[in-house]
């Protein structure tokens, strides 16, 4: 059960790039949306935000693994070590890509 804003502080922090910093309050997203069907009508490009991304980024769920975890005995994984380990993986694969374009 996490914010967006704490994940993506997480990913940022694995990553040695800026956190998220800027926030977006609920009435300027039919804006944000707004201008982003605008941008994709002229540039012929899909949309980037829609309102329901909009709609889900300032949404609060939470959610209950307890069920679950007791049904088949099971534990899951810190998101922080999901997130530590797929940012390595990301990281390796950028290098890997660079490797192999010096070669070419």
């Amino acid at each position: 059960n996490l914010t967006y804003k704490e994940y993506f502080t997480m990913i940022a922090n694995e990553l040695g790039k800026m956190k998220p910093f800027i926030g977006i309050p609920n009435s300027m997203g039919a804006v944000i949306s707004t201008f982003d069907v605008l941008r994709s009508f002229i540039m012929r490009d899909q949309r980037l935000i829609s309102s329901e991304m909009l709609k889900l980024s300032n949404a609060k769920m939470l959610f209950d693994n307890t069920k679950i975890t007791s049904a088949l005995n099971y534990r899951f994984r810190p998101v922080a070590h999901t997130v530590k380990d797929t940012c390595v993986a990301y990281k390796e694969s950028k290098r890997s890509k660079q490797s192999f374009a010096s070669f070419q």
